[in-house]
């Protein structure tokens, strides 16, 4: 009797990604990766047969390549989630709070400073009359943090980068103190904010014209009239001037914080990049950068170059030497504020020297729990 013979069955085949993935979700993604080096390698999609005979040490290299993305990726989470809680964390901090309250602020000396500078139309600075309304808020709040900061010095000396009719306003609302300002270099017949425009009207002490995309920042002598020198002040107002600047950010910051004392504080302010009207045009794929002005449309140097994260900046800050203290998102350019914080226009940072540490040194924070 003639018996046909038994044979065993050949498994089904598979191919490399399903042999070498231990779940459904891993096979897929696998499998997607060395489909996608096939075209990139042949110009074409592969058929099912091609995919079982691709090289299998290809394949593992793929495999390797996707385990090492996979190890970055969680890195990389692992270090923005210790970031955003850095920044809550300072969010909820006694001198964030003390600046933003503002105990030592006198709120009718501020006013009657804003309305005289209103009636002194014919004098205003071009430009200033709408900067003024627009600024007010942002100036309420600085002067609040300044005034704090400063309470307990009884000669402080602040340098702010980038005048306004503002500067005006510091000396009055804090008594002897010593006023450097700095801005940018200008022609003798420059109609804006000038070294003879700081001394005549804003009242400063020294006033320096510094180019801050042209380095050195620092003085090499500690008497040389045209840079500031090394460890001489209290506190520097750097506010809505980083965006404007064609920089390093964390070069330059390292220079403004070799300028602070040992316990000083560099106060700096600048639009937050994931505002609320950034994300709207964003999902609308619209392009949130600023073109730059045609023609000279740029004279006063408005234009914003590069705006920045929370979380980048705090890396910055800290890479440049600095000791972050306080921090919390504004909403002094919102006209709606009931909106989540980091959805807010503005970043508002206090910085100190590291490793120096302030604690609850200043009036500021023991005037959180008064």
């Amino acid at each position: 009797m003639h018996t046909t013979p038994i044979t065993t069955a050949e498994p089904a085949p598979v191919n490399a990604a399903q042999a070498s993935a231990s779940t459904p979700q891993q096979a897929n993604a696998q499998a997607l990766a060395i489909k996608a080096a096939f075209e990139l390698l042949f110009g074409r999609a592969p058929r099912a047969d091609e995919l079982d005979r691709f090289p299998p040490a290809l394949v593992a290299e793929i495999h390797h390549a996707s385990d090492l993305l996979a190890q970055l990726l969680q890195q990389r989470h692992a270090q923005k989630g210790r970031e955003h809680a850095a920044l809550e964390t300072l969010m909820q901090a006694p001198m964030t709070r003390a600046i933003q309250a503002g105990a030592d602020f006198d709120e009718s000396r501020f006013e009657a400073a804003y309305q005289a500078k209103l009636a002194d139309e014919a004098e205003l600075i071009i430009g200033q009359r709408d900067y003024l309304p627009q600024h007010k808020t942002r100036f309420r709040e600085l002067f609040k943090a300044v005034t704090t900061l400063l309470a307990d010095r009884p000669r402080p000396t602040l340098l702010e980068f980038g005048a306004s009719e503002f500067s005006a306003f510091y000396k009055p609302l804090i008594p002897n103190l010593t006023l450097h300002l700095s801005d940018r270099p200008t022609p003798a017949d420059y109609i804006g904010f000038t070294e003879q425009v700081g001394f005549e009207r804003l009242g400063c002490d020294a006033y320096f014209a510094l180019d801050l995309e042209q380095p050195p920042l620092l003085s090499a002598a500690h008497d040389d009239p045209q840079r500031p020198a090394a460890q001489s002040y209290d506190l520097i107002v750097f506010a809505e001037v980083l965006e404007h600047l064609v920089v390093n950010p964390v070069e330059l910051m390292s220079a403004l914080l070799k300028l602070l004392k040992p316990d000083g504080f560099l106060y700096l302010t600048t639009p937050n990049l994931f505002r609320a009207e950034l994300r709207e045009q964003w999902l609308a794929l619209e392009n949130p950068q600023q073109i730059y002005p045609a023609a000279d449309g740029n004279w006063d140097r408005h234009h914003h170059h590069c705006e920045f994260g929370a979380a980048e900046l705090l890396r910055f800050l800290e890479q440049a030497g600095g000791k972050v203290i306080a921090f919390y998102y504004s909403g002094c350019w919102d006209a709606h504020t009931d909106r989540a914080a980091d959805e807010l226009g503005n970043l508002v940072f206090l910085v100190t020297p590291a490793p120096a540490t302030v604690g609850d040194q200043t009036h500021a924070a023991k005037s959180t729990t008064d």
